[in-house]
């Protein structure tokens, strides 16, 4: 099962156990009415999540990066297929998400246990 691919690259082997957290969010209009009571009204859903991946190769590692800087458009964001928790679905198309996270100061080395982890947010756009 395919939790998270962009392009070719199918992240889902490199994510950490038990750190998968995406699934579809509502999104809401807000307002008050007259009783300064707040109410809220559903737009649209939007999978918002996060999760993990570690590397234990340096060539997977630096495929990952590349794959994400290709994919990256000018408008900030890439097309993935992402798994939902809430629906246990996977998207039919990709979809675009935004993907923020932080590289580590010093590569994987192979094999190595004490690889630092990467978390990874996304949204969808």
């Amino acid at each position: 099962m395919v939790l998270f691919k962009v392009g070719d690259l199918d992240i889902t082997p490199f994510i950490v156990a038990g750190s998968y957290a995406v699934s579809s969010q509502p999104e809401y209009d807000t307002w008050y009415d007259g009783n300064r009571t707040e109410r809220r009204g559903i737009k649209r859903w939007k999978l918002k999540g996060s999760f993990n991946v570690k590397f234990m190769d340096a060539n997977d590692y630096r495929s990952f990066l590349s794959t994400l800087q290709e994919a990256l458009t000018i408008q900030g964001y890439v097309e993935a297929t992402v798994y939902n928790n809430k629906t246990r679905t996977i998207t039919e198309n990709p979809i675009p998400v935004f993907v923020d996270f932080e590289p580590p100061n010093i590569e994987p080395l192979a094999g190595r246990e004490d690889n630092e982890e990467i978390s990874i947010r996304v949204t969808e756009r």
